[in-house]
């Protein structure tokens, strides 16, 4: 499941996550589910943590893949 996926379904706000992953502007978080930027490895597992291993490694990669056509 990708983050906006997980996000939409537990009824939670860009700042919401935001303010899980400890970032001050939800406009990363925004960024980051589009793939308009592509998070680090680090960013990447602390999303997996936060979400209760819902978003993974391989949810990453499948959103730089359609981000990219």
């Amino acid at each position: 499941m990708d983050l906006r996926q997980y996000r939409r379904q537990n009824r939670l706000t860009l700042s919401d996550i935001a303010e899980l992953m400890g970032h001050d502007n939800p406009a990363t978080v925004h960024r980051h589910e589009t793939g308009l930027r592509k998070p680090d490895a680090l960013t990447m597992d602390r999303y997996r943590k936060a979400t209760g291993g819902n978003v993974t490694l391989e949810d990453w990669v499948r959103l730089g893949k359609r981000a990219k056509k």
